[in-house]
């Protein structure tokens, strides 16, 4: 499967050169990874482990490092299974260009008490299951002598990527096999995967100085997708509907996606997978929005590359709303709701968007569902995020 990216420089800042080498066992590895590091702007290379023993080959490793950073830059490697392993020992001097080091599942790891890496290197390791073998080094009145392979029991947290207590950064996912990470593999799992993703991708911009305005190209996918033809349009904190009727430019909208986008509205299943189910969304289910719509920001999360916002939405329900209330003819009646949307950015573009609502209290404002019958609340819920005097725990019997 290929990936194609548009440059996003505008949105990337940098001092110098990212070179990226990833590694693993075999000649040839996931296309899908390689494509994602170079789209954010790293120059990345594969370099493969083939049958060469742990020291010798990250002795190769290194020296095909330094020879692609030149003498003012630096590299890191993302490394998979044995190479991981061979890599988190054989770790290079601290003279060595080697800036970090990212591990994917290695089959083994150096004991984390008394192994130690360089100020300026960063590790990075994500394991799987809730057991790892640790390799020591056993000492005799000093001498080391030879290394001997323990297991230990790790605990994986409360589900994906619990951080472990070891001397480098560490996590371990829950219910996942060694392969996880790589789309090409049966092992593939996609929420572990987005998980180490993020982080890794945060390692390698800090290391590396990398910045991307994550925020800026949310905000150009709700001037261009969102919008749909410059329905709304942001004024500070406000998001208002334009009072002039401007022709729809879905394909205008759609630049500002990922080739494999994918929008969910979760409370009602509205959005696409495909560049044609998200136009025929966008066209037919999304907009026109009621004139009365206002929406306001409560507050913005950015991360590595993700924006998640919540917001405030109010509105007179006088017209058909697919996106929202499908099938259900306007009611007249006055709508406050607080919508989270959950953005993710990959390659400087939108990747995904995933919003959630309470679709329980949005039921009850217009009469589809009796308040006081059942354990949901109306406009209270809304209002309550604002800051207004609403009473608490209600529904549970206790006392505001």
């Amino acid at each position: 499967m290929q990936r194609t990216h548009e440059p996003f420089l505008k949105h990337l800042s940098k001092n110098k050169t990212p070179y990226v080498i990833v590694s693993a066992e075999d000649a040839e590895f996931d296309d899908i990874t390689l494509q994602d590091l170079r789209a954010e702007g790293f120059e990345t290379h594969y370099v493969a482990m083939n049958d060469d023993p742990p020291t010798r080959f990250a002795e190769r490793l290194h020296r095909i490092g330094n020879q692609l950073a030149g003498v003012n830059e630096r590299f890191a490697v993302v490394a998979y299974g044995d190479a991981a392993s061979a890599l988190l020992t054989h770790h290079p001097a601290a003279t060595s260009r080697f800036s970090a080091l990212i591990a994917y599942y290695p089959s083994t790891i150096p004991d984390p008490t008394r192994t130690s890496y360089g100020m300026d290197i960063s590790i990075l390791v994500h394991l799987t299951g809730t057991n790892v073998n640790i390799t020591r080094n056993q000492e005799v009145l000093g001498i080391q002598g030879k290394r001997k392979t323990v297991r230990k029991r790790i605990d994986p947290g409360l589900g994906v990527g619990g951080e472990l207590k070891l001397a480098y950064p560490s996590y371990s996912y829950k219910g996942v096999e060694s392969g996880f990470a790589e789309h090409d593999l049966e092992e593939y799992d996609s929420v572990a995967a987005e998980v180490a993703w993020g982080r890794t991708l945060g390692v390698l911009r800090e290391v590396f100085g990398v910045k991307v305005d994550v925020e800026r190209i949310k905000d150009q996918f709700v001037e261009g997708m969102y919008c749909c033809g410059d329905l709304w349009s942001w004024s500070g904190q406000e998001l208002m509907v334009n009072e002039v009727d401007v022709e729809k430019n879905p394909q205008k909208a759609l630049a500002s996606l990922h080739p494999e986008a994918k929008v969910v509205f979760a409370p009602t299943l509205a959005g696409g997978r495909t560049s044609s189910q998200l136009t025929q969304f966008y066209e037919n289910h999304f907009a026109p929005s009621p004139a009365s719509l206002n929406a306001r920001l409560i507050s913005r999360t950015i991360g590595t590359d993700r924006v998640v916002d919540e917001m405030s939405l109010s509105f007179v329900h006088d017209m058909e709303i697919p996106w929202l209330l499908p099938l259900v003819s306007p009611t007249h009646k006055k709508v406050e709701m607080t919508v989270v949307s959950i953005v993710k950015i990959r390659g400087g573009k939108l990747e995904t968007e995933h919003v959630y609502w309470d679709q329980a209290s949005v039921l009850v404002q217009v009469g589809l569902l009796e308040h006081g019958k059942l354990p949901v609340v109306g406009a209270d819920g809304a209002q309550a995020v604002l800051g207004r005097d609403v009473e608490l725990n209600g529904l549970l019997g206790g006392e505001g």
